[in-house]
């Protein structure tokens, strides 16, 4: 398997709030490791702040009951909510869904948006095994 070495690595307790500002570019990922606790979601707020008025946001993820928390630090609406379902066509709306809700999104609403996925060590194996996104996934 082939591994990357990190740009950027921090040894402190927690994460410098703009860390995920600071190196987000136009078509760029940026991968967090650290652990809970550590200002993960602090340091998205920082997006939201400085990319998201712009862009518009996506938050993917396994568990709707760890994106609703989430929702809720960082003020975003969750799709499971009658009225985010409304705000899916403006692009400029912050918006946070399960994986298996994908499928509701048209690929024109999703343009532009900023995507963060979360606990992606989670979320690959759902999407590759998971019983319950079963029937959308086409493996080859």
């Amino acid at each position: 398997m082939k591994r990357y070495k990190p740009e950027v690595e921090i040894n402190k307790r927690f994460l410098p709030s703009n860390i995920i500002s600071k190196h987000l570019k136009l078509k760029s990922i940026v991968a967090i490791n650290s652990a809970m606790g550590t200002g993960k979601t602090e340091a998205l707020k920082s997006v939201i702040e400085e990319h998201c008025k712009d862009h518009g946001l996506l938050m993917l993820g396994t568990r709707n009951a760890l994106l609703m928390q989430s929702c809720e630090r960082l003020n975003i609406y969750h799709l499971r909510n009658d009225e985010a379902s409304l705000f899916m066509k403006d692009r400029l709306s912050m918006i946070a869904n399960c994986f298996d809700s994908l499928p509701r999104w048209d690929d024109e609403d999703l343009k532009n948006r900023i995507i963060v996925i979360d606990e992606i060590s989670s979320a690959i194996p759902h999407l590759q095994a998971g019983a319950t996104c079963k029937k959308h996934r086409v493996l080859y």
